[in-house]
């Protein structure tokens, strides 16, 4: 409510493009900056309080957006307090996944998932709608400092003495970052996490920028058929999820995100090319399937229902997976600065991928894109799986759930 309430009232600038892009931009600007820092922050206070801490600034902010609604020129300066003082909410939120469920962080990281988007999903579908049309920008963005008030005080609620997750250890030197780098480079399964983690959202951006131009201009898709490829995709995310709160275990977590990054290069491969390459094979092997349907277009449309299906599975289950072996395996005290250094890495790294993705778009067509996703990826699963093997492999996740099943 309150992001959608803040892009229209950037959007009555003058300059309605440069407002909403500033909005952007100020956004990653807060997240690259502070990044770093707002996982020392809750290695420090502890993930309780750092929540606690990052609920209050986060109010703050959405408060202060509301009483300035009418000056759309500090909107860019809104966002990046917002981005900024998430920094420390959202490690913090990751870093409670072990205290509050050390058995069954799977289940925790599918749970925060599935909320965060049927959270944003009602806000932007149902609320933010009703609001803008009862009375504006102002409405939206006061109607989410109420919500984040009850946010706050949940945050305290979690942050009080007699809950587990208030036990979490700290850090005194939470500025160290030498272990946190240590562990995230010479853990195999740690190395794996991030780099799947960093590799899926950069995939999921550069489709979600490739998929309407293929949809509309390879595929040439009315309204009616875009539906029947984005159903299967909502679908496998639903699934996806559902299976991962149920049947993920930290012992099978290694495995999934092998298959989720091996199946998001496979659905890339089979977006540039499959339905091209059936096509002149059953011209040229003379085979009569599907009564004799021969058209690339007609078979790329076959083959993106069970890709997008796929697709769907992988962007949702690959997060959930990777973030799962980061909590069983960082160390006590240092899972904050661990996911915000996985956070920060993320955005620096998909930077210039996400780019060469736009411009080839553009340039050379959404296939050139899914080609480029397709082979970036394999790169990756032949160094992490070199890694992996010269590592020794799974060792350090047996030990952590030795220790927890310990406990």
């Amino acid at each position: 409510m309150f992001l959608a309430g803040l892009f229209i009232v950037a959007g009555q600038q003058d300059a309605t493009a440069v407002g909403l892009s500033s909005l952007i931009v100020a956004m990653m600007l807060g997240a690259i900056i502070f990044g770093l820092p707002g996982g020392a922050v809750v290695d420090r206070l502890g993930p309780a309080r750092a929540l606690a801490v990052g609920a209050v600034g986060r109010a703050g902010v959405i408060a202060a957006a509301f009483a300035l609604s009418g000056s759309p020129e500090l909107a860019a300066i809104l966002a990046f307090a917002y981005s900024a003082i998430s920094q420390v909410y959202t490690p913090a939120e990751l870093a409670l996944v072990s205290g509050v469920a050390p058995q069954r962080p799977a289940g925790a990281h599918s749970a925060l998932v599935t909320l965060q988007h049927a959270g944003q999903g009602t806000g932007m579908v149902l609320l933010a709608p009703a609001a803008y049309f009862l009375a504006g920008a102002p409405a939206m963005i006061a109607t989410g400092l109420v919500l984040y008030v009850l946010v706050t005080g949940m945050a305290f609620a979690i942050a009080i003495p007699r809950t587990p997750a208030r036990r979490l250890p700290v850090d005194r030197r939470p500025w160290n970052f030498t272990g946190t780098v240590r562990y995230l480079w010479r853990e195999p399964h740690a190395l794996y996490a991030g780099s799947l983690l960093a590799y899926s959202e950069m995939a999921a951006k550069a489709m979600l920028v490739a998929i309407p131009l293929y949809l509309a201009e390879d595929l040439r898709l009315s309204s009616i058929w875009t539906l029947v490829i984005i159903v299967p995709a909502i679908a496998g995310g639903l699934a996806g999820l559902g299976w991962a709160a149920r049947g993920l275990h930290v012992r099978l977590a290694p495995q999934v995100m092998r298959l989720t990054l091996l199946g998001t290069i496979a659905s890339a491969v089979a977006l540039a090319g499959l339905g091209e390459g059936l096509a002149a094979f059953t011209g040229i092997a003379g085979i009569d399937w599907l009564g004799g349907l021969r058209d690339p277009a007609s078979l790329s449309i076959i083959v993106a229902i069970p890709v997008a299906l796929l697709l769907g599975i992988c962007f949702v289950v690959a997060p959930v997976g990777s973030r799962t072996v980061l909590s069983a395996t960082a160390p006590g005290g240092e899972q904050g600065r661990v996911f915000a250094t996985q956070a920060t890495l993320t955005d620096l790294v998909a930077i210039i991928p996400l780019l060469a993705a736009g411009i080839g778009t553009e340039i050379a067509g959404a296939r050139t894109t899914f080609l480029f996703i397709g082979v970036l990826g394999a790169a990756l699963f032949v160094l992490l799986e070199l890694q992996r093997v010269r590592r020794g492999g799974d060792q350090r996740l047996e030990a952590a759930m030795e220790t927890r099943e310990a406990v």
